[in-house]
This record gives C-alpha cells, structure tokens and sequence, in this order.
C-alpha cells in the first residue's frame, strides 16, 4: 500500500520501552525495515537486504524479522539496531539454508 509520499509502510512494532517503532517500507527501493523514534521522528534504515518485513521487537532492543528468500520461502533474521550493517540468520532446523548443518 503506497501513502501520499509515493511509498508504503505497514507492519508496525512496539519497542519495549515504547520510544521506537519498527515497519516494513519500500521508501528506497525493495522492501526492508526501518525504525521512527517517536520522540523526534528521525526515520532509522534498519537493513538493506530487502524482502524484510513482519519485525518483532526482543527485550534486549534486537529487532526478529521474515525475510523472503529464493524459491518461494521465508527465513528468520535479527538485527541490531545499533549494528545495522551485520543482518543475523536465526537457524530453523536441520535441512534449511540458514541452518549450521545444512549443506551447499
């Protein structure tokens, strides 16, 4: 759904202590997340791996996202939003790209 600035933003989260909201938006291009601080509304980009959405909060600040991947299916994420640059998979289980026993 695109807003007035010609781009879409849905899928709001919380942060815990209610400063920070993440979303999914496509205002650079492919979909990736980004967080507003509410306070100010300065407007953080979160990842540039695209495909990102659904993003979670954790208690410790890390933000859990799906990410779509190739071949029709999804994959786990974190990132730290005070480390934008490293995206971390969160291993499903045996047989899966993001898993440590998986292989190429």
């Amino acid at each position: 759904m695109s807003g007035a600035n010609g781009y879409g933003s849905a899928e709001p989260a919380w942060s815990f202590d209610g400063n920070t909201i993440a979303f999914a938006s496509d205002r650079d291009g492919p979909t990736d997340l980004y967080a507003i601080t509410v306070a100010n509304g300065a407007v953080a980009r979160l990842t540039t791996v695209g495909q990102a959405g659904e993003p979670a909060w954790l208690p410790d600040g890390r933000v859990v996202f799906t990410q779509y991947v190739t071949g029709g299916t999804f994959a786990l994420r974190w990132v730290d939003p005070a480390d934008t640059a490293h995206v971390h998979a969160i291993p499903t289980g045996p047989g899966s790209a993001e898993h440590a026993a998986a292989t190429p």
